[in-house]
């Protein structure tokens, strides 16, 4: 056999492997779901960098619908007053119960600064979103939004061992892709004790950020509950924000449901008929 057929066996055996290493990444990560207990209520104390303690959010999970079809609602809520300034974040995210994956997203922020508004409907068998304006195609077969992406770094958290992933499931295609990375296990003060989380780092596109990134670093219990310690972000005028778990109402573990898309489904897609 001549020396140049051996190399493009071998040039086209690695492109193979390289491309089935890739199409099974790519599987893991849609046929990840978000921890979603149902009942499940957080409280968390929010610290600032610049105005120090600023009152308390909550994170709770719901049973709900929404168009007709069973959803979990996923809610955050915040509202503080500084000095003469209120800042508040309300935000609303119907998760479908078969799927695990976005219906609706809603958003309403607000500081001295600035004011936002959004109210997302996904159509997953048009392979559409909507924002009330306009219509755009999904940027994923398996879509999550901002609120939802919490709840998926849950179930990612003990998959990861040291490796960054870039995951593509947000609904807006200019979002994509987010960039998780680990930092290892720390110990962090959570519930009146010292607890192990370990360390994700969260990246994602955002047009609304200066730098157009949106950073965030999440502490994810080691657990099987896989609780969200503590969550380092920022907000208009409040800047840096630490908000530490304190209190937990735990709810019914909603287990791993796929019904539009099976697993072997997911890694059919992902291969891409290349058999």
């Amino acid at each position: 056999m001549k020396a140049t057929t051996i190399r493009l066996i071998t040039r086209c055996a690695l492109g193979a492997a390289l491309f089935i290493t890739a199409a099974g990444a790519t599987a893991q990560q849609e046929a990840t779901q978000p921890v979603i207990h149902d009942g499940e209520r957080l409280t968390f104390s929010v610290r600032s960098s610049r105005f120090g303690d600023m009152g308390q959010a909550t994170m709770r999970v719901d049973a709900d619908t929404t168009g007709g079809r069973a959803a979990y609602r996923l809610s955050f809520d915040f509202s503080a007053k500084v000095m003469l300034f209120k800042v508040s974040d309300r935000t609303r995210s119907w998760l479908d119960a078969g799927t695990l994956t976005t219906l609706r997203y809603c958003k309403t922020e607000r500081s001295p600064v600035a004011r936002f508004d959004e109210d997302v409907r996904v159509m997953p068998t048009l392979g559409q979103w909507s924002d009330g304006r306009r219509t755009y195609l999904l940027g994923s077969r398996m879509p999550l939004d901002e609120l939802a992406f919490i709840y998926f770094v849950r179930g990612a958290a003990h998959s990861m061992d040291g490796d960054a992933i870039t995951v593509a499931r947000h609904f807006d295609e200019d979002r994509n892709p987010i960039r998780l990375t680990t930092r290892g296990d720390v110990k962090v003060s959570a519930l009146g004790d010292s607890v192990v989380a370990r360390v994700i780092e969260m990246e994602a596109r955002d047009a609304r950020q200066k730098n157009g990134t949106t950073r965030m670093t999440f502490y994810i219990g080691t657990d099987e509950a896989s609780l969200p310690l503590r969550i380092d972000t920022s907000m208009p005028v409040a800047g840096n924000l630490t908000m530490t778990l304190t209190s937990v109402v735990p709810g019914t573990r909603v287990r791993e449901r796929i019904t539009a898309m099976s697993r072997s489904d997911v890694e059919e897609s992902a291969r891409g008929g290349q058999d």
